[in-house]
C-alpha cells in the first residue's frame, strides 16, 4: 500500500536535512533543491540513490533531472509507489 503523500513529504525533508546538513524547519514543499537547498549535481545522485533504496522505487537521474522542489520529489515518489 502506498504511503501518504504528508509521510513522504517527511521523510523525504529529514533526508535532505541529513544530506545536506540542514535544519528540518528550513525545507519546505516549495523549496528548490538547488537555489534554495543548496543542492549540487553530485549530491543529486547521491540523493536519488537514497530515494531508490528508502521507498524501494525504480528512479533514474534522468528522471530526477526534471526535479525541481522538494514537493515535485514527493509526488514523483507517490507516482513511482502506486504503480
Amino acid at each position: 500500500m502506498a504511503k501518504p503523500a504528508k509521510d513522504i513529504e517527511k521523510e523525504v525533508i529529514q533526508i535532505l536535512a541529513e544530506k545536506l546538513d540542514l535544519d528540518v524547519e528550513k525545507i519546505k514543499p516549495e523549496s528548490k533543491l538547488m537555489e534554495d537547498l543548496g543542492m549540487d549535481s553530485f549530491m543529486s545522485v547521491e540523493f536519488t540513490f537514497e530515494l531508490k533504496e528508502k521507498f524501494d522505487i525504480d528512479i533514474s537521474p534522468e528522471e530526477f533531472s526534471n526535479v525541481k522542489k522538494v514537493e515535485d520529489v514527493t509526488k514523483k515518489i507517490a507516482s513511482k509507489e502506486t504503480k
